[in-house]
């Protein structure tokens, strides 16, 4: 078969393939063992537009796989050595293959056929002998799948990031509310103290020098007196009130 020879055997390439896959529908991954299946499907799906490499077997395929990914195989049943039911399972048993859209190529047409390979994990099933426009027309719909849960899984990943980064400032913003909180009380006596001994000096020294009565008119004293009991009950509230509300968002965001 001449035309395969420019099949890519790790969808890579040289530079001029690397070109022409920018523009690429995808790549794909043909596994056949009969020459003249794989040449009608190389021919059609490369001049549709498709990066195209071939696997006469199961057992090359899965080589093949452990050093390059297409974006879908194309999988004949019937085949010597492992047939396409184990190698796709293989594949599917495989982490870093497992999301490969697989669709399934086979003249067998019973149900319980297609029922076993739907349920090792193939998306389709494609019946000989192959309609090529029926072959493009499953993959596109297969490849647009599976390229919409990839950016789904994205947008799931870095939802889960953002997330989790505000959960951490919430965290953060807790334990510093949780500090303001427990410093309050402290320095609610503190203040307390000091408007005792105030209270007391005045008891004591009822004759201020003219200086001091000046300074305690200049600032209000009374009116710091009573302000600052009501700010310190103020803060005392708010901080309460931030803590419940960073806990309601953490268990929100969980």
């Amino acid at each position: 078969m001449s035309s395969t020879a420019t099949v890519n055997s790790d969808f890579g390439g040289d530079e001029q393939a690397k070109k022409s896959a920018a523009c690429a529908s995808g790549s794909i991954l043909i596994v056949d063992d009969i020459p003249s299946n794989i040449q009608v499907l190389f021919d059609f799906l490369s001049g549709s537009g498709y990066r195209v490499a071939i696997a006469k077997s199961g057992e090359s395929a899965l080589r093949r796989l452990q050093a390059s990914h297409p974006d879908l195989i194309l999988l004949d049943v019937m085949m010597p050595g492992i047939d396409g039911f184990e190698t796709c399972r293989r594949i599917k048993a495989n982490v870093d293959t497992q999301n490969i859209p697989i669709i399934f190529m086979t003249a067998l047409s019973e149900s319980v056929n297609k029922v076993k390979g739907l349920e090792l994990g193939a998306v389709d099933y494609i019946t000989k002998p192959i309609d090529q426009e029926e072959v493009l027309a499953r993959m596109r719909v297969h490849l647009r799948l599976a390229r919409l849960n990839k950016t789904l899984e994205n947008q799931v990943t870095d939802r889960t990031t953002q997330v989790q980064n505000t959960l951490n400032i919430l965290k953060q913003t807790q334990v510093q509310l949780n500090v303001i909180h427990g410093n309050l009380k402290p320095a609610n006596a503190y203040v307390n103290d000091l408007l005792d001994l105030i209270e007391l000096f005045q008891k004591e020294f009822p004759e201020l020098t003219p200086s001091l009565t000046e300074r305690i008119e200049e600032i209000d004293l009374d009116s710091i007196q009573e302000d600052v009991i009501n700010l310190l009950a103020s803060m005392q509230i708010s901080t309460e009130r931030m803590q419940e509300i960073v806990l309601s968002l953490r268990n929100l965001s969980r």
